[in-house]
């Protein structure tokens, strides 16, 4: 008897094809919960906190040295800052569409002797650090320094 030439062994084209999608449908299920997808939100309160601070610090560079006054305790929150500060009607303690967004405001006197704390020489400067906090408990702490 004679053979047929053919070797009917392999797959067809159809075959693998089929066999691509069902693995390009099946992979990205099995790696959903190792993806981490609780934190993907994470980055995006980054960035736009990132933007808040951004405006609030562009409306202190339009202040000058003068119109800072050192911190007291009545400057914790943005609204007792603002109303606490001179020349600050241009900072704002909340902007639409980032109502989950809290501020904190704080300004140390920067002194040569020590420039991370009140201690020590003369006073040359202030640094001014706006803590944003979001609803979720994150927060981000951004800082400005103002020279005499």
């Amino acid at each position: 008897m004679r053979r047929l030439a053919n070797d009917d062994s392999g797959m067809t084209l159809i075959e693998i094809i089929i066999a691509i999608v069902l693995i390009g449908i099946a992979i990205p299920s099995i790696m959903i919960p190792f993806s981490g997808l609780g934190d993907s939100q994470r980055p995006e309160i980054a960035v736009q906190a990132t933007y808040l601070a951004q405006r609030q610090m562009e409306a202190f560079a339009e202040l000058g040295y003068d119109d800072l006054a050192a911190s007291t305790d009545s400057h914790s929150t943005c609204a007792n800052f603002v109303a606490n500060g001179t020349g600050l009607g241009n900072i704002s303690c909340s902007v639409a569409d980032f109502t989950d967004y809290t501020y904190t405001w704080s300004i140390e006197d920067v002194t040569a002797g020590t420039p991370s704390t009140q201690s020590g020489g003369a006073t040359f400067g202030k640094k001014v650090t706006l803590t944003i906090t979001h609803s979720s408990g994150d927060s981000y702490e951004f800082y400005e320094f103002f020279g005499m």
